[in-house]
This record gives C-alpha cells, structure tokens and sequence, in this order.
C-alpha cells in the first residue's frame, strides 16, 4: 500500500484556535521528493489554542495556553505512540521575543527490539514506556536580522533520561535570504547503556523572486558520522503551477574521509488548472 490520505479542520481564530486532524499513510509509502519520518499508521491529532492579546500591557504583547493530544495507531488500530503537550504559559513580549514552557506525556508501545545507536551496543527491549518531559523555549524576534533561539528538553527517555541542548543562529542579510546554523547535543543515560551525541545543521532559504526560490538542508551527526545534504529548487510558473528540481547526497566519514553512500536527483512538475 504505496497511498497516503488524510483530513484536517482549522478554526485559526483570536483569541481561541484550534484543528483536528486524521492522517493515514500506507505501509510501502514512499513520496518521490522529500521524505516521510514514518509509514504504516493512521494518526488522530487534535489541539486547542487561547491566546488573548494584553492590550494594557506595555511589555507584554500576548499570552498563549495550549493543549494538544496524538494518537498514533498501526493499521490494525492499535495503539504504538501517544503524545499529550500542554503549554501553561508562553509569553510574546512588545518587542517580538519569546519565552514559552511545556510538558510532555510520552507514550510508546515497542513491538521489535530497538537498537537506538544502529551498532547493536544498546538495545531497548519490547515493551510499553510512558515517561514525561520538559521544554524551555526562547526565541528573539523573528523581524531582526539576527535571530538567537535556545531550547532545553529534559526528562524521561525509553528506560532512562534525556537532556537536549538546542542552540540555532539565523541570520537575515538582506530581503528573501534566511541562513541558520543549529547545534543539538543529547545527554542520554538508559538501564541499557549511556552515550551522547551532537547534531549539526545548515538551512538556507534562498527566494530569488516570487517565482523562482533555492532551499539548502545540510546535516551531520557523530554518531552515524554521515553527512547528509537536500537541495530543492523551485520555479513557479503560474501560482498553483510548478517545477521542482531535487538533489540529495549523502556521505560517511570512514577513516576520516567522506565516501559517497548515495545520490539522487528528483524532478517534479504541477500543473493546476482553473474553470
């Protein structure tokens, strides 16, 4: 089953929001450009949003609380992954910045050995975990040339505990160029075994015209020590009606070398006709 089908409902108001949506996705699907994170589910995902504007306020700009919940069943409707996620309080200040806190219900039903590093040194065993965890966000504006976030997960993992250290640097040169710059570390300690890791990641944006647009993604981790890179272009020839150019390389550091592992290239073309 190579299909994939879903529904969404929006209701994207002040100072209540909210969606619900339903995704299912077959169990050989593929997508020719881009990539899926997971196949063989159907997912159930709805949320709620109340975020009142503080008019009186010089220093505050708006409040946020939100509660969403995800429901992951295989295609036999059974349960494997569910997330709960509250957010008692984000704040937006009047100068654009960001500060936001989160706490996270975990739930997943293990149905094979999961052998988390690829290595065979740490296995997790089958079964059902539920643990909870914990978000810190800041963020500077986004309307400043130079955009600063840091993010901070902590809590439960698998058997064990998780710590994340996320740093990202954006930077807004001139108009349609974005650049980030992000570094993940992961302190992770199991009844299984301990390691730590470190992600590092490029993004760049690149909007040329309203037509014509280049993406970049380059990714690198000492674990797997592979380097991955996505490059898109796009040209827009009506709004509803593009070209999609797609290259994707991937490296592996062996011996201090990087060898070519796999490449890649993609073309994509929709057309929408209008009556």
């Amino acid at each position: 089953d190579r299909s994939s089908r879903g529904l969404r409902f929006n209701f994207p108001n002040k100072p209540w929001s909210g969606s619900v949506s339903y995704r299912e996705f077959g169990s050989a699907y593929d997508p020719a450009t881009g990539f899926a994170q997971r196949n063989s589910f159907r997912r159930v995902e709805p949320r709620i949003n109340f975020s009142p504007l503080i008019e009186s306020s010089e220093l505050i700009r708006e409040l946020t609380w939100e509660l969403s919940f995800e429901n992951l069943m295989n295609l036999r409707w059974e349960k494997m992954t569910q997330n709960i996620k509250f957010t008692p309080l984000s704040i937006r200040f009047e100068s654009g910045d960001e500060i936001s806190y989160q706490f996270i219900r975990n739930y997943e039903g293990l149905e094979f050995n999961f052998d988390i590093l690829g290595d065979s040194s740490i296995i997790i065993p089958i079964g059902k975990y539920t643990y909870w965890t914990h978000q810190i966000e800041f963020e500077t504006a986004n309307h400043r040339k130079l955009v600063y976030e840091i993010e901070i997960n902590t809590g439960g993992f698998w058997s064990g505990n998780r710590t994340d250290y996320q740093n990202r640097l954006t930077m807004r040169p001139f108009p349609g160029i974005n650049l980030s710059i992000e570094h993940t570390h992961s302190n992770v300690n199991l009844n299984e075994g301990n390691f730590k890791t470190n992600l590092i990641q490029f993004l760049g944006d690149f909007d040329f015209s309203p037509f014509i647009s280049f993406s970049s993604n380059i990714q690198y981790d000492d674990v797997s020590k592979k380097l991955g890179m996505n490059n898109r272009f796009k040209y827009t020839i009506t709004p509803g009606s593009d070209i999609y150019f797609v290259y994707n390389h991937n490296w592996i550091d062996y011996e201090r070398k990087f060898k070519t592992t796999s490449n890649i290239g993609v073309t994509k073309i929709s057309y929408t006709h209008r009556f």
